[in-house]
């Protein structure tokens, strides 16, 4: 695949000025997000990324791919590939995260803490509820299962007061037993 985007990007237009960098895509393992601010930059580097893959024997799975605008009051884009229209999204996940149209991270942190709860949940059986463990165990576990699953991807979030105090009710809902 590495072969693949070196191939393309030399061809790829647009993109999104990043302080002193020109970002056209995100990419890891077999997952690729383009980026640009001009749908026919996303229309033109889609149809370039698919010439070359054509070539190397790979094909896009167009079911499986998504477009979004994202600006402040959300937007729309109308991204034709082959006569077809791509799937515009509100919300994306992508490696685990969720982005959406707004540009904010209240999806993402509503789902860490849904996913959070899910994992406390797992753990009140066998070490929330149990006695028998010392509160130095359970904060351990706490430590290693709990904190990091709220807490993932959490170093690209922008944080208002109330996801905050989200975040800390979720904590606190653990830390309290």
């Amino acid at each position: 695949m590495d072969h693949i985007l070196r191939e393309a990007i030399e061809r790829f237009s647009g993109g999104v000025k990043l302080e002193d960098r020109n970002v056209q895509f995100l990419f890891f393992a077999d997952d690729l997000m383009l980026v640009a601010e001009k749908e026919e930059d996303v229309e033109r580097n889609l149809m370039i990324l698919d010439g070359v893959m054509a070539k190397w024997q790979m094909k896009i799975n167009w079911r499986k791919t998504k477009a979004m605008v994202v600006k402040r009051g959300g937007g729309s884009c109308n991204v034709l590939v082959k006569g077809e229209k791509i799937e515009e999204v509100k919300v994306i996940k992508y490696l685990g995260v969720m982005f959406n149209e707004e540009g904010s991270c209240e999806d993402e942190v509503d789902s860490r803490i849904g996913v959070t709860c899910r994992t406390i949940g797992a753990l009140r059986k066998e070490v929330v509820d149990r006695k028998e463990l010392s509160k130095a165990t359970k904060l351990r576990v706490y430590n290693a299962m709990v904190k990091p699953t709220l807490l993932y991807g959490s170093e690209t979030w922008t944080l208002q007061n109330r996801y905050k105090k989200n975040l800390q009710a979720t904590e606190m809902r653990y830390l309290r037993k």
